[in-house]
């Protein structure tokens, strides 16, 4: 979960997002398809 991740890691993202203007959706977390952590749904 995003969650679970570092507070750094959390805040690093936020401002990804702040500075894009965009929402990111998901990260990737390792080589595999299903190591993905969602940050926000993609239907909202």
């Amino acid at each position: 979960k995003f969650e679970d991740l570092p507070q750094n890691t959390q805040n690093y993202v936020k401002r990804l997002e702040e500075l894009s203007n965009c929402r990111i959706s998901a990260i990737g977390t390792g080589p595999q398809r299903d190591h993905i952590i969602s940050v926000h749904s993609l239907t909202d």
